[in-house]
């Protein structure tokens, strides 16, 4: 199954493409090319399992894509066997190149895991400790708390900020840094919490990590990766990812943008070291899993103790052990970690009991493919997620879930309508789309995740399902829903709205139309569908932010106010 779908140019949702690029004359690169060869164990396995089973792992791969995911891979291996390899879409959108199974792509945050394993292999020779402070390893300009261990590093319970967070580092993710400038980014912010007493995801810990193997081996990172950990572990489809190199198959990636995608913005591999600097294939993502089943790289002590979820000092699970997640599907345990790169999303899910592996790509970022990935899994392991009978919103069915409701937590979860659709919106985060079943539940869309109304106490409560089982439950506070109908404008009234509103003198919005649709980017920023409640007021379609437009006597719009997390924020029309 080397191509199991794909949309023609004719047939393709999205047609609006930009494709501006910046050519190098490849006499200033120093190219290279690197030679892929597939694991030959993988290709040649006997394949014994049922045809009608793999058809349904097939079926969900299809069902779960959306059409708006410009290219997808899937690849999944159960007790040695080959399940399903295949690939949907588009590999390039400009050439229309159809997507392989076999092909290349950024893995974002995987590589973590290797990250941590590189630090684990100097543990295991005593060169450095679990508890040994990292505050040595940062320039002497820098201040961070001196109780900051490798492992608060590699469990994201440092409290360091994430530096790809900060204001000034997209100014520089384009161009090559050393260390110190990445370091500079967060090393004298203020710590987000107490070391060790919660969890905060955090890029700058792993960047961090792997600045330590370069210190303590005395080499790069990406040359220590290569020869300790994907030259000693036969690795040969997983690469340290370097501007200079041509990699055999690489996808491009993609970013929505106003009614279709247009290129992922390029990051240097230096600013991401230890994070996310690294391209794979799914049989390479394969064969690192393969190692770690082993004993050739750590120890399995090591390995095991990095399978293990840590524990906060307050007693919390953090679900996370070193660059790994552990979690449950259908009540089996997982080890897994998903990958984000611009452009590029990456899953892979694992349940070593069962010796499965289960890998999903997409070269968007408008799609997470760890519901993929879930789901493959659990049909695998004949469990699987009961595919919903969806049924039509009421005006009964929204007077019975509209409203604000609060967990223990004090979370809290506002549902109403969107175009006489159920939304949910979590605190002032993005609103998401609820697809009513007829067994009286509410499904988030692209997920496995569900709301059901239960009886406590004599009380109505709010249970959030996902896949491990019940995550919270709410109680009403309010219950009326608040509601969003969309208006349409007319041409003329799309073209006063539109134009460049400044911010600042380097920042900006620029609202555009495209294909009939108003779109508003920010300046470095992607760009986001607006609905048009009356011609002046429109609200994100993601419902995070509300913005009001200004117009003079004579009818020009001059300015345009944004409404976002109770702030008011005006902004001047320039042109």
């Amino acid at each position: 199954m080397k191509l199991s779908k794909t949309w023609s140019y004719n047939t393709w949702p999205h047609k609006t493409w930009f494709a501006s690029f910046g050519f190098l004359g490849l006499s200033l690169l120093a190219l290279k090319l690197i030679a892929v060869s597939h694991t030959a164990e993988v290709q040649n396995r006997t394949q014994q399992f049922h045809q009608s089973a793999r058809t349904d792992l097939l079926h969900i791969f299809e069902t779960s894509i959306p059409e708006t995911v410009p290219g997808a891979i899937i690849f999944a291996v159960h007790k040695g066997e080959v399940l399903i390899e295949s690939a949907l879409g588009y590999a390039n959108l400009e050439l229309e190149v159809p997507m392989q199974p076999n092909q290349s792509f950024q893995i974002g945050s995987v590589a973590k895991q290797m990250t941590a394993v590189a630090i684990l292999q100097l543990i295991a020779e005593e060169k450095i400790a679990l508890q040994t402070s990292v505050a040595d390893f940062l320039p002497d300009t820098c201040s961070i708390p001196i109780d900051i261990t490798i492992e608060h590093l590699l469990t994201h319970t440092s409290g360091i900020p994430n530096y790809l967070a900060q204001p000034g580092w997209r100014a520089q993710a384009r161009l090559p840094a050393n260390a110190s400038e990445v370091h500079h980014l967060y090393c004298n912010l203020p710590t987000h919490f107490p070391v060790g007493a919660a969890w905060d995801y955090s890029n700058s810990g792993y960047f961090l990590l792997a600045d330590i193997v370069a210190q303590v081996s005395g080499t790069s990172f990406h040359e220590y990766l290569q020869a300790s950990v994907f030259d000693a572990a036969d690795i040969n489809e997983i690469w340290p990812h370097e501007p200079d190199v041509i990699y055999p198959g690489l996808v491009s990636g993609y970013i929505p943008h106003g009614a279709g995608h247009r290129p992922a913005d390029f990051y240097d591999p230096s600013q991401i070291l230890g994070a996310g600097s690294l391209i794979g294939t799914m049989h390479g993502l394969y064969q690192w899993y393969q190692t770690m089943q082993s004993n050739v790289l750590i120890p399995q002590a090591l390995r095991d103790k990095a399978w293990q979820p840590f524990y906060t000092s307050t007693g919390r699970n953090t679900e996370y052990g070193y660059g790994w997640e552990m979690k449950h599907v259908q009540g089996y345990a997982t080890v897994e970690h998903g990958g984000y790169f611009p452009g590029y999303f990456t899953s892979v899910l694992t349940v070593p009991e069962q010796d499965l592996f289960v890998a999903a790509f997409v070269n968007t970022r408008s799609y997470d493919p760890i519901d993929l990935t879930t789901r493959l899994a659990a049909a695998i392991l004949g469990q699987p997620f009961p595919e919903p009978n969806y049924v039509s919103v009421t005006d009964s069915l929204v007077e019975q879930w509209q409203g604000i409701w609060v967990d223990s937590d004090g979370v809290q979860r506002r549902i109403g309508l969107r175009n006489g659709e159920l939304y949910i919106q979590r605190g002032n985060g993005s609103a998401f789309r609820l697809l009513p079943d007829n067994r009286g539940n509410l499904h988030y869309t692209d997920s496995v995740s569900y709301l059901a109304l239960e009886t406590s106490n004599n009380a109505q409560e709010l249970v959030l399902y996902n896949r491990a089982g019940e995550q919270s439950r709410s109680e009403r506070i309010h219950a009326e829903g608040q509601h969003y109908q969309e208006v349409e404008l007319g041409e003329s009234q799309q073209q006063a709205l539109s134009g460049y509103y400044q911010l600042a003198p380097e920042f900006g919005f620029r609202l555009f139309i495209d294909q009939g649709e108003l779109y508003l980017q920010g300046t470095g920023q992607n760009a986001g569908r607006l609905m048009a409640l009356t011609p002046l007021y429109l609200v994100s379609e993601d419902l995070i932010a509300e913005f009001e437009f200004k117009a003079d006597d004579d009818g020009n719009v001059t300015q345009m106010v944004i409404h976002q997390g109770g702030q008011r924020i005006p902004a001047l029309k320039v042109n």
